[in-house]
Parts: C-alpha cells; structure tokens; sequence
C-alpha cells in the first residue's frame, strides 16, 4: 500500500522563531514530543532518515526515533518562510523543535 501521504516540515526562519516544525508525519515515522534543539544544517539529514537513507554522519538526535522500516514515506514536502517571527499553527499534533546555529544563508543551500 503506497503512503500518499507525505512527511510535511515546515522550517520557520526567523529572528525570534528559529523552529523546525512537523505539521504531518505518516505512521512510520516518530517524531518524539520534546524541546531538543537541532542544528540548522543537519536538517538535511532529518529528512533522509525519515524517508529510511543513510547520512554520512550519524545523527544523535532524539527527536526522530525509529518507525516502521517497510513503510517509509515517497517524498519529504519542506517549506521555508523567510522574515516572519512566528506562525500562527494550529494546536494539535504540531511538534516543534528549537533550530541552534542556523543562517538563512545555511537554508538557502539546504538540498536533497
């Protein structure tokens, strides 16, 4: 059974709001609640992991924990807003996690 769902990230960047969010992720993938940061350029490899690739460095991060290994999503949806302190997302299953040495220079070069 193909998941059409896809694992939705929306990155804010801000001067105040400098957050990863997960506004959707399928089953398969665990996205633990809880307030780590993250380091703005292993986004990247958040992404990979979440999809069942391999990263070059590993990546110690407790926010993603293992899913299922059989079910991995087709495609990672990212969407960067630039200039906007914080977002008005809608409470539920919204989890967010702190960004720590992130640029918009460093976004801007954030391919898959």
């Amino acid at each position: 059974m193909a998941v059409l769902v896809a694992l939705l990230s929306l990155l804010v960047a801000g001067v105040l709001g400098n957050e990863f969010s997960i506004l959707r992720s399928p089953g398969s993938v665990v996205f633990r609640d809880g307030n780590w940061p993250i380091p703005g350029e292993r986004i990247p490899d958040v992404a990979a992991l979440s999809m069942g690739f391999s990263v070059k460095e590993d990546l110690s991060w407790p926010g993603l924990a293992v899913g299922n290994l059989f079910h991995r999503p087709q495609a990672t949806v990212m969407v960067l807003v630039k200039g906007v302190d914080r977002l008005a997302l809608p409470p539920g299953s919204i989890i967010s996690y702190p960004l720590q040495d992130v640029s918009i220079a460093q976004i801007n070069r954030v391919r898959f």
